[in-house]
């Protein structure tokens, strides 16, 4: 089961990302906080939102996740499924940096 909420969490990550780059990052009419660094990235083709912004927002939505599962699943499944996730994000991030200072 732990392996399953872990693959689990990480494919959520990826349907999280859609959502919220369709969506906010371009439907939304309007001004979001996802959509001023998002327009940032694509007028600055190597701009990326700073650090502490990411890993407050990383923290946010983990522990939001976390204790939201925690009232259907098990702590270790509800924290397999969190660390699936933020894995996935995180792991995508350090290979979206790595792809551009190696172009670069």
């Amino acid at each position: 089961m732990f392996a399953l909420m872990l693959f689990s969490g990480a494919f959520f990550w990826t349907f999280c990302e859609y959502i919220l780059h369709r969506f906010l990052g371009h439907v939304h009419k309007g001004k979001n906080f996802f959509k001023s660094e998002h327009q940032l990235h694509h007028s600055k083709f190597n701009y990326f939102a700073p650090v502490y912004k990411k890993a407050i927002a990383s923290v946010v939505v983990s522990t939001i996740l976390f204790i939201t599962l925690n009232l259907f699943l098990s702590p270790l499944n509800a924290f397999s499924f969190v660390f699936g996730f933020a894995s996935m994000y995180f792991c995508m991030k350090a290979l979206i940096l790595g792809i551009i200072v190696q172009n670069h």
